[in-house]
């Protein structure tokens, strides 16, 4: 979702702890103007949350990717 200042702000949900699975401890936040490659990281939160400042904006019509991913 965008914030009032027009960054964007990413949400998830942490991952199940069913299975004996420990939580993470931190995610990996990258962005790609393609889906399967060229991912470039943008942080490293400890929360389920990221917002992104840097004001990027894709062109117009394309699609941005951004993944978030589980650290150990």
């Amino acid at each position: 979702s965008r914030t009032e200042g027009g960054h964007l702000r990413l949400t998830w949900d942490a991952p199940s702890a069913a299975g004996g699975v420990d939580p993470p401890n931190g995610y990996r936040v990258t962005r790609s103007n393609l889906a399967s490659s060229g991912f470039v990281e943008l942080g490293r939160p400890v929360q389920t949350h990221f917002t992104e400042v840097d004001g990027y904006s894709g062109a117009a019509g394309s699609m941005t990717y951004y993944l978030a991913e589980s650290l150990p």
